[in-house]
């Protein structure tokens, strides 16, 4: 009983650990995603990782200065 009980805790946490490992490279890749070849000027956009916010595009990259997002506010192209 004792050792299947070690056998189970262990399952429950190499699972655990496997689900967390995928969820970060998920979450990384649309990270990737949001950021690959985008080349808008810099300016006001939806957040990708948040539509009900707007992030400031400075030309390269996303900054971390954010507002509400407004209904006239557009994903970069």
């Amino acid at each position: 009983m004792n050792g299947t009980l070690v056998l189970v805790l262990a399952t429950v946490l190499f699972l655990a650990i496997v689900v967390s490992a995928v969820v970060v490279v998920v979450r990384n890749r649309r990270a990737h995603r949001a950021d690959a070849g985008f080349e808008s000027e810099a300016g006001w956009y939806l957040d990708p990782a948040d539509e009900t916010l707007q992030r400031y595009w400075d030309g390269s990259a996303w900054t971390e200065y954010v507002e509400p997002a407004t209904p006239e506010t557009e994903m970069p192209r």
